[in-house]
């Protein structure tokens, strides 16, 4: 229950550091990121890509999804149980983003007791649903979205 609360409930005061949670990482992905594209006349390649991995976290009766950017990346290992100390929030209301940054410590601990019901949640939060979308609605739709084809030509204008 201390997860879904953290996330859950506004801090009293700017200066408000979260209490030490114990979680159990149920799901871990490596997830990488094009941060910027080189296009040419005829094609367009990933410059540059960041190796950033997400895990899926549980304190037994909820779950959060934590993204651990590259230098974080070896601290959390699925199947594994930390005590992590250190994390703050993100975000300007509820429900707020568990963010893991250089002052986050963690420390080894016991297994947490997982329903498998949470793990199947756990696996959806990794991979979202995407839905197969038709190219000529693509503008119209928000999230994330397959679609499948031939890109014949890289337009580099602005709307």
């Amino acid at each position: 229950m201390a997860l879904i609360k953290l996330l859950t409930t506004s801090p009293d005061t700017p200066y408000f550091r979260p209490t030490p949670l114990h979680v159990q990482v149920l799901k871990v992905e490596d997830q990488p990121r094009v941060v910027t594209w080189e296009l040419n006349e005829n094609m367009a390649r990933a410059a540059t890509i960041k190796h950033n991995r997400v895990a899926v976290i549980s304190d037994g009766h909820s779950l959060a999804r934590v993204t651990l950017y590259e230098e974080f990346s070896s601290k959390m290992v699925e199947g594994k149980a930390y005590i992590i100390r250190g994390h703050t929030l993100r975000g300007q209301s509820s429900p707020f983003a568990l963010n893991v940054g250089r002052e986050a410590k963690f420390f080894k601990s016991f297994t947490i007791t997982v329903p498998e019901q949470l793990i199947e949640e756990a696996e959806a939060m990794i991979h979202p649903a995407s839905p197969l979308k038709q190219i000529t609605e693509c503008r119209d739709v928000k999230g994330f979205m397959s679609v499948e084809g031939e890109v014949v030509e890289v337009f580099l204008g602005f709307y």
